[in-house]
């Protein structure tokens, strides 16, 4: 069982102030390996490393799977009712799965430009940039 596993740049927020800052963090951007190995020892890995999000591709299954990192622990981050996921830690950054797996590039790329133009993900680069 093969699947592409591609972490999202996580932000850590750690300061002895524990004022929250948002830097950037990025881990290995893609690697094709097993969904055994991206779905268990890898999940302990990026937890260890404060990867706060990370995606598997299951080729075999047609599915996605979204983590994301809440006390110590990934839970999965599921669609909304339009289908679409959604990063909590990159603001507009969004996907649909069903469009990937049908290889509908149209929707596809709507989706992810529909979510790079919100007003979430405009709020968040000022945000950053003010950082």
């Amino acid at each position: 069982m093969h699947c592409l596993c591609l972490p999202v740049i996580g932000f850590r927020a750690p300061s002895s102030s524990g004022a929250t800052t948002l830097t950037p963090k990025s881990k290995k951007l893609n690697s094709s390996t097993s969904a055994s190995y991206d779905l268990h020892d890898k999940k302990r890995v990026y937890a260890r490393n404060g990867v706060r999000e990370y995606l598997v591709a299951l080729t075999y299954e047609a599915r996605v799977v979204w983590f994301a990192l809440r006390e110590g622990e990934y839970e999965e981050l599921l669609p909304d009712a339009e289908g679409i996921l959604r990063s909590e830690v990159s603001p507009g950054l969004w996907l649909r799965p069903a469009a990937l797996w049908q290889n509908d590039l149209t929707s596809l790329l709507a989706v992810l430009s529909a979510g790079l133009a919100s007003a979430e993900r405009r709020a968040f680069v000022q945000r950053l940039r003010a950082a």
